[in-house]
């Protein structure tokens, strides 16, 4: 879970540093105007985000709903990296992207809070925070360094890699168990 945040922001960070230049040279729109692009993005990622959260936590498919979650990440930056200039798949692939981010943003703190043993909960989300920031700074450092000498499809293919990565990490974890929480009044 920690490697998954890690990796989650610093695909966020290094794909954000040449995202909006693409947004610019396949639909010609400028920085100023590009909530015109991510807004709908965003509200079409979140439509898929609360049904995907609803079945891993009702239905207990936590993991499949992670992994496939991972896996859209995966192919969003594939897509990017093969295909960003069309702006089609430039759309389609954002969208994927956020679709995964929100499911991820949504379910990973959670799992967190779940897995770690009832006396290690702070330093667990504690970890959990540090991994997340070192993953932004990553991010940039490479993301930056990579599009300085390999361009976009250089920070796409590191994203991608990292999401490949984290999709073998997902995919071979164990299945996180199904608690319930219950509340004790005493006295």
């Amino acid at each position: 879970l920690d490697f998954g945040i890690f990796a989650l922001h610093a695909m966020l960070t290094a794909s954000f540093l040449v995202v909006p230049e693409l947004l610019h040279g396949a639909l010609g729109v400028n920085s100023r105007d590009q909530w015109l692009v991510y807004l709908p993005v965003l509200a079409v990622s979140v439509a898929v985000m609360v049904p995907a959260i609803i079945v891993a936590e009702r239905f207990r498919r936590m993991k499949t709903v992670l992994v496939g979650a991972v896996a859209a990440l995966a192919v969003s930056q594939l897509m990017l990296a093969v295909s960003g200039q069309d702006v089609y798949v430039l759309i389609a692939a954002l969208t994927l992207f956020f679709a995964g981010f929100n499911v991820m943003e949504a379910s990973l703190p959670s799992l967190v809070t779940k897995t770690a043993p009832s006396g290690s909960t702070g330093t667990a989300t504690g970890i959990y925070s540090s991994s997340q920031f070192l993953g932004i700074f990553v991010g940039g450092v490479a993301g930056g360094w990579l599009n300085q000498g390999y361009g976009a499809v250089g920070v796409f293919t590191l994203a991608c890699a990292l999401a490949v990565l984290w999709l073998f990490a997902a995919a071979t974890m164990r299945r996180p168990s199904y608690l319930t929480t219950r509340v004790v009044r005493v006295g």
